[in-house]
């Protein structure tokens, strides 16, 4: 009766539309920053729980070189500048 492939889509939808609500609920309470990322924690963790079924070392790889990136452009952006050595 049902395939699976659209009761993950059914299931996607729903919790789409409940981190949206969520998200516009926290937002008459929390700042933009704090619903920002109490909604990216809250994802991460709910979608964690789909790894052991789906991790390849691929994908394991391709995670670990983005957040290397993603930690070094943060690094890059919090350095503060260097003065040049010809004003100095």
């Amino acid at each position: 009766m049902w395939q699976i492939a659209a009761l993950l889509a059914l299931a996607s939808a729903l919790f789409f539309a409940f981190v949206q609500i969520s998200t516009r609920l926290m937002s008459t309470t929390e700042d933009a920053i704090s619903a920002f990322v109490i909604t990216c924690v809250l994802s991460g963790v709910v979608s964690a729980a789909a790894l052991p079924f789906v991790w390849t070392t691929a994908g394991s790889i391709l995670i670990v070189t983005s957040g290397l990136y993603l930690f070094r452009a943060e690094a890059g952006r919090r350095q503060p500048a260097v003065p040049d050595r010809a004003e100095a």
